[in-house]
């Protein structure tokens, strides 16, 4: 199977609703047909609101639902600029209600839980910057390659603006990249460049800008052609503390980020970053 020649052009569609969708479209690979394609397509930098989180949740279960999918690779439309910023901070700034917040909260909590624990093969392709919740998403895969360009970066800086990066964050940081490096890059909030990053195992390999594509399609291709229950069952077994840990304190997680984020120091330093971004685009 000829992979290395992939492109997004040569990327068809996976269903009717694919194209007319704003936020993530769901395609697969021609020449590779267990091979699916789910890309975030939510400009201008894939900021993860609630519709955005519910929207990559349908789409890993639109590949699990096609049957024949095996593994499937994450990546953005926005080619050499940003793979994911994080959750949408919008969502935290004075919310119409609490139930707004937890329904947001619910949806992060919802959106990660399905790439965490889906049966199929999942390769990150981390082809810009990834902050935060998209350094989340990165990690929830099985697998990350991240294009070499030192603009991007990638990490949980949530420490950097006074937040503190829930638990279920922590804990796929701690099992990705040890103990100590998570203390360390998640209690400073480091964002690190693409060869640091591997240098602690955040991401898997560094490839070329144009590799990037091709290289996660060959990863998708190695974890498709493994026998599937086996490799399914053996990726349950390892995830299941931390999902289940997640799946029981839900309702708990909810309560305490709802708590922090309404406290009014929190609110306050979110006034200013929103101030931050609307000097940015009057600049």
């Amino acid at each position: 199977m000829a992979l290395v020649g992939v492109s997004r052009a040569l990327i068809s569609r996976l269903g009717p609703r694919a194209a007319t969708r704003s936020l993530v479209s769901v395609g697969r690979v021609p020449d590779a047909p267990k091979i699916g394609l789910l890309t975030l397509e939510k400009g201008p930098v894939n900021s993860l609101d609630t519709s955005m989180l519910d929207a990559i949740r349908a789409g890993v279960g639109e590949l699990e639902n096609a049957g024949d999918v095996k593994a499937f690779v994450l990546t953005s439309k926005f080619d050499g600029t940003v793979f994911s910023a994080g959750l949408d901070l919008l969502e935290m700034h004075d919310p119409a209600s609490r139930a707004d917040l937890e329904r947001f909260w619910t949806a992060v909590q919802d959106c990660w839980l399905s790439l965490y624990t889906t049966p199929l093969g999942a390769v990150a392709c981390v082809n810009g910057t990834s902050p935060a919740g998209g350094c989340l998403l990165a990690t929830a895969c099985d697998y990350r390659i991240m294009a070499d360009d030192p603009k991007f970066t990638i990490g949980l800086n949530e420490a950097q603006f006074g937040l503190v990066a829930p638990d279920f964050f922590l804990d796929v940081y701690r099992n990705t990249v040890g103990q100590r490096n998570a203390e360390w890059l998640a209690g400073t909030g480091a964002l690190l460049p693409p060869k640091a990053a591997l240098a602690v195992n955040l991401v898997d390999e560094v490839v070329d800008q144009a590799d990037a594509l091709p290289a996660a399609v060959a990863a998708a291709a190695k974890l498709a052609k493994l026998p599937f229950d086996a490799r399914a069952e053996t990726k349950r077994r390892l995830r299941l503390k931390t999902a289940t840990d997640l799946v029981e304190s839900k309702a708990r997680c909810t309560e305490v980020f709802c708590d922090f984020a309404l406290k009014d120091d929190v609110q306050a330093a979110l006034t200013a970053y929103v101030a931050s971004l609307k000097q940015r685009k009057a600049a």
